[in-house]
C-alpha cells in the first residue's frame, strides 16, 4: 500500500473557558468514509481509495475542543485489492488491520503537527503524547 496523500479541509479550534487543574486531553480518529478514487501518477491514472476522516480533541470538563478533518488518498499495486477495501469498508464500517495501521499513523503524523499549532495560538496545553498504534494479538489497531 501506498499513501499518495493527505489533505486537510477543515480546521476548528474553540477555548470556551481557562485550564483548569485536572483537565484531560481526549483526542478521537473517525473515519467517515472510504470510496474508490481515480488518482493520477505521472501521465496514468490508477484506481486507489479516498478516506475521509476527522479528529477531534477534547479538553475536559467543557474546556476547549480542536476539530481537523480530510481526507487520505492511497492506492495499491493490485488493483483489486482497491475495491476489496471498499467492499469491507461498506460491509464492516472500518479498515482491515493490515491497512488501518498505516491510515492511522499517517493521519496522527499530518494532524498532531496541526493540531499542536492551533493549541499554541490558543495557550492550549499540547493535545497529545505522540501515540503509535501497534498491532495487537486481535490484529486491531491499539493504541499505547
Amino acid at each position: 500500500m501506498a499513501i499518495l496523500g493527505l489533505n486537510i479541509n477543515k480546521m476548528y479550534i474553540e477555548r470556551k473557558k481557562n485550564i483548569e487543574k485536572g483537565a484531560q486531553v481526549n483526542t478521537n480518529i473517525k473515519l467517515l468514509n472510504v470510496k474508490e478514487a481515480k488518482v493520477k501518477l505521472g501521465g496514468s491514472q490508477k484506481q486507489g481509495a479516498l478516506i475521509s476522516f476527522e479528529v477531534k480533541t477534547e479538553y475536559s470538563p467543557d474546556i476547549a475542543e480542536i476539530i481537523i478533518s480530510g481526507n487520505l488518498v492511497f492506492s495499491e499495486k493490485d488493483e483489486k485489492k482497491v475495491a476489496e477495501l471498499t467492499s469491507y469498508w461498506e460491509k464492516e464500517k472500518k479498515l482491515p488491520s493490515d491497512v488501518s495501521l498505516e491510515v492511522y499513523n499517517s493521519i496522527l503524523r499530518r494532524v498532531n503537527i496541526e493540531a499542536l499549532m492551533l493549541a499554541d495560538r490558543m495557550k492550549l496545553p499540547v493535545p497529545f503524547k505522540m501515540p503509535k498504534f501497534k498491532k495487537s494479538e486481535e490484529n486491531e489497531p491499539k493504541k499505547s
